[in-house]
């Protein structure tokens, strides 16, 4: 990943990163989150449709989220998985992170894919097979794509926030060095890495 998400896009990707590893030690007695929601639904990347474990850790990522928790016994291991998700967390900070207050957000709306004008399809003959990339058959989009959450300096993509907002005592990191870097967090039994998000249309702001 060499560059921020942007709406729409899928191109940039957390995985493609690989830094220095620093052994880690697994945390004992420490809140079980369900990791699904941070898995890929991509039907190109079925390798990260589910959790995996690697050394002291279980990781879950759709390539713009990742997080990490101490490795749970009933998942396993993936030779397909991306090896290098430890090198990611090289060097995630020790300290200097700050409570994510929670704030209202605007709950999920979708609008009538124009693409496809609704179809799901690419075309409008009635036996038409091909999919609609757009809105991968669905016939609507999620306009989510187009608002940032700005948590403090860094633009996160409304859908993220949600996430984040939604992990036991969450805190982020307060000082992102580059403004394509990620977005170090942490919460109750675990970490992660969040991607920003360029080019959206409306804002909302939380304050550190």
């Amino acid at each position: 990943m060499s560059g921020a998400w942007r709406p729409g896009e899928e191109g940039d990707d957390l995985m493609g990163r690989a830094m220095t590893c620093r052994a880690q030690q697994p945390v004992e007695n420490v809140t079980m989150i369900d990791l699904k929601p941070f898995c890929s639904t991509d039907e190109m990347r079925p390798y990260l449709h589910q959790p995996w474990s690697v050394g002291d850790y279980t990781y879950a990522t759709n390539g713009h989220i990742i997080v990490r928790v101490p490795r749970r016994s009933d998942v396993p291991e993936n030779p397909q998985a991306p090896n290098n998700a430890p090198r990611l967390f090289a060097t995630f900070p020790q300290a200097g992170f700050r409570a994510l207050h929670v704030v209202p957000l605007p709950a999920p709306k979708e609008k009538k894919c124009l693409h496809c004008n609704g179809r799901g399809h690419e075309h409008d003959c009635p036996d038409c097979e091909c999919v609609c990339e757009n809105c991968n058959g669905t016939g609507n989009v999620n306009v989510d794509a187009k608002i940032a959450v700005n948590i403090g300096t860094f633009p996160a993509a409304l859908r993220y926030a949600r996430i984040l907002i939604g992990l036991p005592n969450i805190e982020v990191a307060v000082d992102v060095s580059h403004p394509m870097d990620p977005l170090p967090f942490k919460f109750d039994g675990g970490d992660g890495l969040l991607m920003g998000v360029h080019g959206a249309d409306a804002f909302i702001e939380i304050v550190l």
